[in-house]
């Protein structure tokens, strides 16, 4: 594979794959419904005036294919550490599962409790910055019924900002602030249900375009 192309490589194998594996792999459909934490409409925060605790003093950032995919292209792939589990134990996972979590992602390496990235109290990397860090202080929770996979949109806990969030009061309208955030952690949960199926029934492939160093040994 030629060098910096790493993204355009995965995204022809994603194409490549009629419905990622889902009907060899006998995947579950599923309707999704999104719910959102009440008072979440007209929820803000601001970064720069923040102690960063996203940045620092947490075990680690998980990445998804995607992920390594732009860090590959820029040439950041030295600062990830650990592989995705057995393609086997993740597609026994989504078998059991209808609301799909990445088990065990790569992560970037974090030094002294703090992301290797951030550095003099900003993000040395933010426009490759990973998914997850991108959606931060929303997140995506899920709950299992048993015909829905049900997601609500909340404020992470560790934000500073968090209990500001008992401030508001249930609104007719989402702001597009707020919408942004919604699209962006609807975008990462696809791509954590792509990494998933990639790695649990496409690593031979995944292996030919490079990222054999990101997946266990069967």
């Amino acid at each position: 594979m030629k060098p910096n192309n790493a993204l355009a490589e995965l995204e022809k194998l994603w194409q490549k794959i009629p419905s990622a594996g889902a009907s060899s792999a006998g995947a579950k459909k599923t309707k999704t419904k999104l719910l959102f934490q009440e008072g979440i409409e007209n929820f803000s925060f601001d970064c720069s005036v923040c102690p960063k605790p996203c940045c620092e003093n947490q075990a680690g950032i998980n990445l998804l294919l995607k992920d390594v995919a732009v860090l590959k292209d820029n040439g950041l792939t030295d600062k990830i550490v650990g592989r995705y589990d057995p393609a086997s134990k993740i597609a026994e996972f989504l078998e059991k599962s209808k609301c799909e979590k990445v088990p065990n992602e790569p992560g970037i390496l974090h030094v002294a409790d703090r992301c290797i990235f951030f550095s003099r109290g900003r993000c040395d990397i933010y426009p490759y910055r990973p998914l997850v860090c991108r959606t931060f202080p929303f997140i995506l929770e899920s709950a299992v019924s048993r015909d829905d996979c049900v997601y609500k949109l909340k404020v992470s806990s560790r934000c500073p900002f968090s209990h500001k969030i008992e401030e508001f009061h249930v609104a007719k309208e989402i702001s597009p602030f707020i919408k942004g955030f919604m699209e962006a952690a609807l975008a990462e949960q696809v791509e954590c249900d792509r990494t998933l199926k990639l790695v649990a029934y496409y690593s031979q492939e995944l292996r030919k375009i490079s990222f054999s160093q990101y997946l266990a040994p069967e």
